[in-house]
């Protein structure tokens, strides 16, 4: 009896330890998957690329997913003939050329050759893929480029005379984008003007670029510098832009036609509209410009209003502090005429769109924080239906061993018996 008795309190003893250690482990697995917050804005600021001798070879670029704008180190595309790719796109942004003339060939008379291929799995499988023979090699090519996709629209800072800025103009050049804020601040001194310092940013819910230029002498250097806004011509080339094309032997392909163009010296603004048209597509720019007037200097207002067409395709901003651009893909057969200047709602200067863009980010980063929140309570439900479920897992491995100890007593006590009864028999 005692010794049952003293088995008896070894295995409550025994069980309780084990029901001890499964308690703190499931307490450390609960503490280990419990929410953790990150400081997002710390995360990404650690990523802030600041450049101290930025070069017109690196380009860095504004967007939110559906567009972007790239730009060089004076925070336009100034230096577009470097050889780097300096582009205005976005996801809706594609041209469709002319189909070859003269060529009859319809789409579904094309030939295609099954070709053996392998996947990714190691397979081996017979595709059709389209091929030339037969075909003459101008409607293969046309297929191969089309659709393509487009530059939208190039903004460069040029100086004086209308000729272009070199990077031999520009000095003591610093620069640095915000990932957390989405702003880019281009700082440079240029040949005859002096400092210039340039913003530049994107709208997170638009096609829009925002532009904000300063300078000390800004209101006195009128035609010492001005933005050019110019458009290329579509290209299936990786720059998307042809800057060459002949207009004068294709007119009709290629135009560029004013909508609108408004402008209040008292408000301190100015907006113009422009159809793009290129063969069978056509998307449209608005731009809107700002400058502080100061009407106690008659230069400066006449400066503030200075918009000039400077080729079929380009026009000059001169004196502009702050230019916004948004680009809009059309459908449809509208007359240009009929277009009017949009509503101020999608923004009403930089400011606002910086301010919108940094109230973007904040709701972004709440929603995230509430999603991920969201995710860590359900893993924590998670975690703490599994303890439970760990725990009626023991129970019964419990009484299993209950079990199996009472069979083995049973057993303990069958070969005593058959002991004692070999025993009284011997």
């Amino acid at each position: 009896g005692k010794r049952k008795r003293r088995e008896g309190v070894f295995l409550a003893f025994f069980m309780l330890g084990v029901r001890v250690v499964v308690v703190l482990a499931s307490l450390a697995l609960s503490d280990a998957v419990r929410p953790v917050e990150i400081d997002r804005e710390a995360v990404v600021s650690r990523h802030r690329i600041q450049l101290a001798n930025a070069s017109e070879r690196i380009l860095l670029s504004v967007g939110n997913g559906n567009f972007a704008f790239n730009f060089d180190q004076t925070g336009l595309q100034t230096f577009n003939s470097s050889g780097m790719i300096l582009v205005t796109q976005s996801t809706w942004g594609w041209h469709t050329g002319l189909y070859p003339p003269g060529n009859g060939t319809p789409f579904n008379q094309f030939s295609y050759e099954m070709l053996n291929t392998t996947d990714a799995f190691g397979r081996r499988r017979s595709v059709p893929y389209g091929t030339c023979q037969g075909v003459p090699e101008d409607a293969c090519g046309w297929l191969y480029t089309n659709p393509h996709r487009l530059n939208l629209a190039q903004i460069s800072l040029q100086s004086s005379g209308s000729s272009p800025v070199t990077p031999s103009d520009l000095s003591d050049v610093s620069q640095e984008l915000d990932l957390w804020t989405g702003m880019a601040e281009s700082n440079f001194s240029l040949d005859g003007v002096g400092p210039v310092r340039v913003l530049t940013t994107a709208a997170m819910d638009s096609d829009t670029v925002a532009i904000k230029l300063q300078a000390p002498k800004l209101k006195a250097m009128d035609g010492l510098v001005s933005m050019r806004l110019a458009f290329p011509f579509a290209s299936a080339g990786s720059t998307a832009s042809d800057w060459n094309h002949d207009d004068q032997l294709t007119p009709n392909r290629h135009k560029t036609t004013v909508m609108y163009n408004e402008s209040s010296i008292e408000g301190g603004w100015g907006t113009f509209g422009l159809l793009r048209t290129l063969d069978s597509d056509q998307y449209t720019i608005n731009c809107t410009y700002y400058h502080h007037v100061d009407f106690n200097n008659t230069s400066n207002s006449i400066c503030a209003w200075h918009v000039v067409r400077i080729g079929p395709h380009a026009f000059a901003l001169e004196c502009r502090e702050q230019v916004l651009l948004r680009a809009g893909l059309r459908r449809g057969a509208q007359n240009p005429s009929s277009e009017s200047p949009p509503s101020s709602s999608w923004s009403s200067s930089f400011g606002d769109v910086h301010a919108a863009l940094a109230a973007g980010h904040q709701r972004y980063d709440e929603e995230e924080d509430d999603e991920e929140t969201a995710k860590n309570e359900q893993r924590h439900e998670k975690a703490q239906r599994g303890e439970a479920k760990e725990e009626e897992e023991e129970e019964e491995e419990e009484d299993e061993e209950e079990e199996q100890m009472a069979w083995m007593r049973m057993r303990q006590l069958l070969l005593l018996l058959l002991l004692l009864l070999l025993l009284v028999v011997v």
